[in-house]
């Protein structure tokens, strides 16, 4: 009997020692996370001064070589992949704010994946926080790797017996260098 006490009275130390740890930890999480802002006031003004609001939207309708030179895509083939994208990595509208843009979601995937820059880089582009940039970049590229595009675009194997021939003319293109011929 005087065991059982024993171990019921470690068992209780030991969970009152779990429980002021998990409160110690709390508090200084708690004091960790206090922000001094909201939304940084240079965030606020992406309507004004972000690259989406203004920069790509007068390229997307006005200048088309521009735009491509910059997404590395034509304004149609933007809009055809954002059709299929669109709805996978849409937003829904909340009383504290407004989602960002599922157009403005792939034009920044797509200039991450294009240039190669930084999260911060693109986030100061397009006014929005490092994180959400980061976490933007991965659902977009997660949407597309979904099988959203991938069911729909993709190029077939040349049959066996046209698959030299084809193979030499991809070589003569000169663009695809990697390529041998079997």
């Amino acid at each position: 009997m005087d065991e059982v006490l024993r171990r019921h009275r470690r068992y209780i130390c030991l969970l009152l020692l779990i429980y002021s740890r998990i409160q110690r930890t709390n508090n200084q999480c708690a004091i960790q996370k206090q922000r001094r802002y909201w939304v940084h006031p240079i965030l606020q003004r992406k309507q004004q001064q972000g690259d989406w609001y203004n920069l790509i939207q007068e390229m997307r309708f006005q200048n088309d070589e521009t735009f491509f030179s910059y997404m590395r895509m034509s304004s149609i083939m933007f809009d055809s992949v954002l059709a299929k994208v669109g709805p996978k990595i849409t937003k829904m509208e909340t009383n504290w704010r407004r989602p960002i843009p599922a157009a403005a979601r792939l034009a920044m995937t797509l200039r991450y994946l294009a240039t190669g820059d930084g999260y911060q880089t693109i986030a100061l582009c397009y006014r929005t926080g490092r994180s959400t940039t980061a976490q933007i970049i991965k659902e977009t590229c997660d949407a597309i790797c979904d099988g959203i595009l991938l069911t729909q675009m993709y190029y077939l194997l040349p049959h066996e017996m046209g698959g030299k021939k084809f193979l030499m003319n991809l070589k003569k293109c000169g663009t695809f260098p990697i390529v041998s011929v079997l």
